[in-house]
């Protein structure tokens, strides 16, 4: 049953308080007392937990899942991961994050299978971050968004040598491309946590603008993809691949035919002796000069991939209003 934005509030508050409990070095389980005595409505729920932790043997996960009416089935994958990993505190927060994201959508009448879909990816990094495995974090994650066999699919791909993106191809009714050139990106740079993040907190925020600012006009399917593109394009030049290589990658990747044709043409400027910014100042229509400017001079300092990542992030702020964390303003 889908819980109230209400609900989910009182759920995270309960976790926020034995969050900061932990984290002051308060054991867990004596926390859990200590948040009872706090949240009056929470308080069997939360004795039952302890009672069934210390005298029946049950661990985390299981105590949590036996309260479903307080506590979401992802708040007790997370706490028993997490518990597992010898990281209560942090999968405790983690917790908190999602309940709140949660709620903000739950407000606004979001569709439940969005919200599952930016829970699946905040999870996914949430349980990377603490440190549980990635076929273990997939499938826990996968729990609140993707039929089991799906989940069993992808992990089998990976399990097989494949990149986690290859399995999440196979469903676009699940993935959408820019989902897989997100996690295509962490993979490939090893920062799939970091990436994951980033990609629930774009969804969430692109949903919160339609459904909170209806007269802003929404940033339009092709402005996220070529965002998406530069950061894309920067991994594959920080990794060391070829500009003209990296080209190629990207016009098998991209789903618009018209960029394909970009890279392309990108690709036979470059193999003919142009310069990157050269190459681009002759498509106008698609890199404006600022762009072309910024490139030239990262050719001659030796910083083209931390432009090109510079510039995605500028995009990401001006459409989605997501600000850089350690990157320079672009005026």
């Amino acid at each position: 049953m889908k819980k109230s934005a209400s609900a989910l509030r009182e759920e995270a508050n309960v976790l926020r308080l034995l969050y900061l409990l932990v984290s002051k070095k308060i054991p867990f389980l004596e926390a859990l007392p200590l948040a009872a005595n706090t949240f009056t409505a929470f308080k069997n729920p939360l004795l039952k937990i302890l009672a069934d932790i210390k005298d029946a043997g049950y661990d985390v996960r299981e105590s949590f899942l036996g309260q479903k009416e307080y506590f979401s089935p992802f708040t007790a994958d997370i706490l028993g991961d997490g518990t597992n990993a010898g990281a209560v505190d942090e999968a405790l927060r983690k917790a908190v994050i999602i309940l709140d994201m949660r709620a903000r959508l739950t407000e606004t009448d979001c569709d439940e299978t969005v919200i599952n879909s930016i829970t699946f990816f905040h999870m996914l990094a949430s349980l990377l971050h603490i440190g549980i495995p990635l076929l273990s974090a997939l499938t826990t994650a996968g729990k609140v968004y993707l039929p089991t066999n799906v989940t069993d699919d992808i992990f089998n791909v990976v399990c097989h040598g494949g990149m986690l993106t290859d399995g999440f191809r196979k469903y676009p009714q699940h993935f959408t491309p820019i989902d897989c050139s997100f996690m295509e990106i962490g993979e490939m740079c090893g920062s799939m946590p970091d990436m994951s993040m980033n990609l629930a907190i774009i969804k969430e925020r692109l949903l919160l603008r339609r459904a909170t600012k209806p007269s802003l006009p929404t940033p339009d399917v092709g402005a996220l993809d070529i965002m998406v593109e530069y950061k894309h394009l920067a991994t594959l030049v920080n990794v060391g691949l070829p500009l003209m290589r990296s080209f190629t990658i990207m016009s098998e990747t991209t789903p618009s035919p018209r960029r394909q044709t970009v890279f392309k043409t990108l690709n036979k400027k470059v193999e003919n002796g142009a310069t990157l910014s050269e190459a681009m100042e002759s498509i106008p229509t698609d890199f404006p000069g600022y762009i072309v400017e910024l490139i030239h001079r990262a050719e001659r300092s030796g910083d083209v991939d931390g432009t090109l990542t510079a510039i995605a992030d500028h995009l990401q702020w001006e459409l989605l209003g997501i600000e850089p964390a350690d990157t320079p303003v672009l005026v």
